[in-house]
């Protein structure tokens, strides 16, 4: 009798916690309210989040992007946590860590949160150069763009976006050679396949590699 209320007691404080951890509030609302409004209505209400702000609803976000059963709380949660640029010291590992998601599409939107740090996410690089093996072309997509947003730091993204010029989809190919681009100098042993890519099918691939061309080696003529 004793384990069991025991038990109650346990149950009720757990209880307790998660209901008190519920309220907290980002402008007059719970969290998961402004996450059920976005995914009904595309609000776009979570934005221009004040450094006090973001330091006050991180942890239940942070939270709902680990634990929350519901794939697409999960998801949208990160795409929140893009918005916490003052918090970027704690943002980038827990978006690093939804990149392990088992659910695509939270990897997608964790690696489009990536990209929203820039250079402040460097530390994501070995996680999204991992996502460019994906089947999902969503998230090989948001993976390449991120890449580009770091920048030069993300170098160590040249050769496999090198592999990426020959991907059979333009949708592929043509961020690839943009994000070679946006890495300017560093990526200069991508010149060669960006030549090559003068050539391809897709006039938007010939125009993102001729301009790749031109950031990377931006001397020549």
């Amino acid at each position: 009798m004793k384990r069991f209320f025991a038990w109650v007691l346990a149950g009720s404080m757990a209880l307790a916690s998660l209901t008190s951890h519920a309220q907290t509030l980002f402008r007059g609302k719970p969290i998961r309210e402004w996450i059920r409004i976005e995914l009904e209505e595309s609000s776009g209400g979570f934005y221009r989040v004040t450094p006090d702000e973001a330091r006050a609803v991180f942890p239940e976000l942070s939270q709902i992007l680990k634990q929350d059963p519901s794939s697409d709380y999960r998801a949208v949660a990160a795409l929140f946590m893009s918005e916490l640029k003052s918090e970027s010291k704690r943002a980038v590992p827990a978006l690093i860590g939804a990149m392990n998601d088992s659910d695509p599409g939270v990897r997608e939107s964790a690696a489009q949160a990536l990209g929203e740090f820039g250079p402040e996410a460097k530390d994501a690089v070995p996680v999204l150069i991992e996502a460019l093996k994906d089947p999902k072309l969503g998230l090989r997509g948001n993976a390449i763009d991120a890449l580009g947003y770091i920048g030069p730091d993300a170098k160590a993204a040249v050769p496999a976006l090198i592999a990426l010029l020959k991907d059979e989809n333009e949708l592929i190919r043509a961020p690839a050679a943009e994000t070679l681009g946006k890495f300017g100098p560093a990526a200069k042993e991508s010149v060669q396949a960006l030549r090559g890519c003068l050539t391809d099918p897709s006039e938007t691939v010939r125009e993102r590699a001729a301009e790749a061309i031109k950031a990377i080696e931006p001397s020549q003529p």
